[in-house]
C-alpha cells in the first residue's frame, strides 16, 4: 500500500491528538485505504478531469451533491450560484462547519496523466473560451469532504 503524504499527516495527527489505540488507528486507514480503492479514487480522477471554472462548477456541485446525498446529508444546492450545503445531524453538541473550493482554473493541463483534463469552457466573466484544469488541489479537496 502506497503511503501518501495526506495519510503521513493524518497517522500524525492521530497519533499526538487522539486517544486512539494504534489498532483502532490501522482499522481506521484501512477503511480509508478500502474507501478511496472502492469509489474515491474514481471519483477524483472524475474531478480532475473535468474541471469547471469559478461561477460555473454546475456539474461538480451536482456530483458533490450527490455524493453527501448518498451519505444521508439534507443538501442544499445552488447556494450563491453553484455552492452547496449539506446539513447531518447527530444529536446535540458543537456544530462541525468544513468547506472545500472547487473551481478550476484557466490553464492547459500538461501533466500527462491517463485523466488530465483535455476540457475547455467558456468563462462567465470573460466571455471567453479557456483550457481548463484543477492546478492547485481543489479536486483533492472536494474529494477529501466527501
Amino acid at each position: 500500500m502506497k503511503m501518501h503524504a495526506a495519510k503521513i499527516c493524518f497517522i500524525f495527527y492521530l497519533l499526538i491528538f487522539s486517544s486512539l489505540s494504534l489498532a483502532n488507528i490501522n482499522n481506521l486507514l484501512q477503511s480509508i485505504q478500502t474507501d478511496y480503492e472502492n469509489r474515491l479514487d474514481a471519483l477524483f480522477k472524475d474531478f480532475h478531469a473535468h474541471p469547471e471554472l469559478s461561477l460555473a462548477e454546475f456539474s461538480t456541485a451536482k456530483k458533490i451533491a450527490e455524493a453527501l446525498r448518498d451519505h444521508g446529508f439534507q443538501v442544499t444546492e445552488n447556494v450563491g450560484g453553484t455552492g452547496v450545503v449539506a446539513l447531518l445531524k447527530n444529536g446535540s453538541g458543537p456544530l462541525v462547519m468544513m468547506r472545500a473550493d472547487m473551481d478550476g482554473l484557466p490553464l492547459k493541463e500538461k501533466t500527462n496523466l491517463p485523466y488530465a483534463s483535455k476540457d475547455t469552457q467558456l468563462d462567465p466573466v470573460t466571455g471567453n473560451t479557456f483550457p481548463v484544469m484543477h492546478a492547485c488541489g481543489h479536486d483533492v479537496h472536494i474529494t477529501a469532504l466527501i
